[in-house]
């Protein structure tokens, strides 16, 4: 979501940049398709990220439960 906020922000400006640069729309329109696009696939591989996220904190609790079991 934060990549899709920043490209509604900051889309605008840029395509224009690129229309004055190249002086036609369809590039503009290209480019910023792609970002959007990128943007929809790395929200694909987030349930994954936050899995892996949450097995490394359970991993850590266990390790640090049995380190205070231990110096009892």
């Amino acid at each position: 979501m934060v990549f899709m906020g920043i490209g509604a922000v900051v889309g605008g400006p840029i395509a224009a940049q690129i229309k004055d640069i190249t002086g036609n729309y369809d590039i503009s329109f290209y480019v910023m398709g792609i970002i959007f696009a990128f943007s929809g696939v790395m929200t694909i591989r987030l349930p994954e990220l936050k899995a892996w996220e949450e097995s490394k904190k359970l991993a850590r609790a266990g390790t640090e439960m049995r380190v205070i079991s231990e110096a009892s």
